[in-house]
């Protein structure tokens, strides 16, 4: 019985890091847990090995908020990230 207790707290901090890792409108990782796996990996990479990330800034975003309401912008939000992840998701096949 004690396992199984541990076993349910190791998932639920793994859900929680989960869910402080994603942004909750997009479902992509927030810029907290971009630098931390860039960091993770540029130490894990080897002298011959490349990184790329892609990181995108909406300049002006906070015009769409203020000229149509935060419910457009949300809408906005998620689909500029379904456009990138599929973009990626092409990339990588």
């Amino acid at each position: 019985m004690c396992n199984f207790k541990y076993y349910r707290t190791e998932k639920n901090i793994n859900q929680l890091e989960q869910k402080i890792k994603i942004d909750r409108f997009t479902g992509l990782l927030n810029k907290t847990a971009i630098e931390y796996y860039g960091e993770k990996e540029l130490q894990r990479l080897k002298n011959t090995e490349l990184l790329a990330m892609m990181i995108l800034d909406m300049y002006d975003f906070k015009n769409i908020n203020d000229r149509f309401e935060h419910t457009a912008g949300d809408h906005v939000l998620k689909e500029v990230a379904g456009i990138k992840r599929k973009s990626m998701a092409d990339r990588l096949r």
